[in-house]
C-alpha cells in the first residue's frame, strides 16, 4: 500500500475512534435524560418529573413526547451509520416505536372526537394534547385544557411519516392506517 494510503487509513481509524467515543457519550446522556423516564408499557414520556404548585408535569404531552424521542431516533441512525446494523441501533429503534405506538393507542381512544371535530370544528371536540404517562388515558376533561393544539398533532404526523419513510413499521393495521388518515383530515379541516 502506498504511504499516502496508509496515512489515510490511519486517519480514518482515528476519526472513527473519536466518533465512537462521541457516540457513546451521547448514548449515555440520552439513556439517562430520556430513556430512563420512558414508561416500559405505554412507551410514553412524562413532560417532566416535577410536581409543582403549578401542576403535575408528569403527564405525557404529545409535542414533548415527539420532540424528546427525536434524539433517540437520531442516536439509532448514528449507531447504524457508524457500526452498521447492530443490537444498540435495534434497541433504540424499538424504544422509538414503543413511544409512537403508545401515542397512536392513546389517540385511537379518541377516534370519535376526531370524527366529530371534522364536522363541528369545536374546540371541545379536539383530540387531547396530553395523556397519563402510565395508562395512556386522558387526564383532564374536554373543557379543562386547551386541547386544540394542531401543531402537536401535525408534529406527530410528520414524525410518523419520517419514521415510516425510513423503513420503521409504526402503523400495523388497516384500522390504525384509517385513523392516521383521519388525523390528516382533522388537521387539514382545522386550517
Amino acid at each position: 500500500m502506498p504511504q499516502s494510503g496508509i496515512a489515510a487509513s490511519a486517519a480514518l481509524d482515528t476519526s472513527r475512534s473519536a466518533a465512537w467515543e462521541v457516540l457513546q457519550d451521547l448514548d449515555r446522556r440520552i439513556e439517562a435524560g430520556v430513556l430512563a423516564r420512558q414508561h416500559p408499557v405505554t412507551g410514553l414520556l412524562p413532560a417532566s418529573t416535577a410536581n409543582t404548585v403549578h401542576g403535575n408535569y408528569g403527564d405525557a404531552w404529545v409535542r414533548d413526547c415527539v420532540y424528546s424521542i427525536q434524539c433517540v431516533w437520531g442516536l439509532a441512525l448514528a449507531h447504524r451509520r457508524l457500526r452498521g446494523p447492530c443490537r444498540r441501533a435495534f434497541e433504540l429503534e424499538q424504544r422509538v416505536l414503543l413511544l409512537m405506538r403508545g401515542l397512536i393507542q392513546s389517540m385511537l381512544r379518541q377516534s370519535a372526537k376526531v370524527e366529530r371535530f371534522k364536522h363541528s370544528l369545536h374546540r371541545l371536540d379536539a383530540i387531547h394534547a396530553k395523556f397519563d404517562t402510565d395508562s395512556g388515558q386522558t387526564v383532564v376533561p374536554d373543557d379543562g385544557w386547551g386541547h386544540l393544539q394542531l401543531d402537536a398533532t401535525a408534529l406527530f404526523l410528520l414524525q410518523l411519516a419520517q419514521l415510516t419513510r425510513s423503513g420503521l413499521v409504526v402503523v400495523r393495521s388497516s384500522h390504525e392506517r384509517d385513523f392516521i388518515q383521519n388525523l390528516v383530515y382533522y388537521v387539514a379541516r382545522a386550517y
